[in-house]
């Protein structure tokens, strides 16, 4: 008779700890007793997380490698490669989204590559911006991916239906 029941326990300094309890019998001159074996699995359950966490990223890097493996203009592929992070089930996203490029013909401009469910004020706030008002003006001067709380004008203007959390502005170097 093995059983492996998780739970939490409590220490003696009054800290939860994740816990795992075992039950076994033992034959003894006196007959049969049963033993339990109180394990603290903290460690184990944060590399399963770990773990679980990278399969599910490394498996959404193939699904936009094989979006933007497909033949298809520029826009094409980055509206592939937008559709397959919204529908990321894991990543909890509202689906809704949009992907700037930095315009060739107009530098300090962004132009708008891909969208998917904007709403029809959103849509008709038109595909430019100018990347000095944009709230991920800070993303594109850094490099790194920022949040963005929802502070600056052109974000206002682009994204006020019923958005109250903000967005990811994530610059693609190359």
């Amino acid at each position: 008779m093995r059983s492996d029941l998780q739970f939490s326990a409590r220490r003696k300094d009054g800290s939860l700890f994740a816990a795992e309890i075992s039950l076994g019998p033992v034959k003894t001159s006196r007959g049969r007793i049963f033993v339990s074996a109180v394990r603290d699995i903290t460690v184990r359950k944060g590399i399963i997380k770990k773990l679980e966490t990278n399969h599910l990223i490394q498996s959404t890097v193939a699904s936009i490698l094989r979006a933007s493996l497909k033949a298809g203009s520029l826009e094409e592929i980055l509206g592939r490669i937008l559709n397959e992070l919204l529908s990321i089930s894991w990543f909890d996203l509202r689906p809704i989204g949009s992907i700037f490029l930095a315009d060739e013909k107009n530098p300090g401009r962004l132009r708008l590559a891909a969208a998917s469910g904007l709403s029809i004020e959103q849509q008709a706030c038109g595909n430019e911006i100018d990347l000095a008002e944009s709230a991920c003006a800070p993303a594109a001067a850094s490099g790194d991916i920022v949040f963005s709380s929802g502070l600056g004008a052109e974000r206002d203007r682009l994204h006020r239906a019923d958005s109250t959390d903000g967005h990811f502005c994530a610059p693609v170097l190359s």
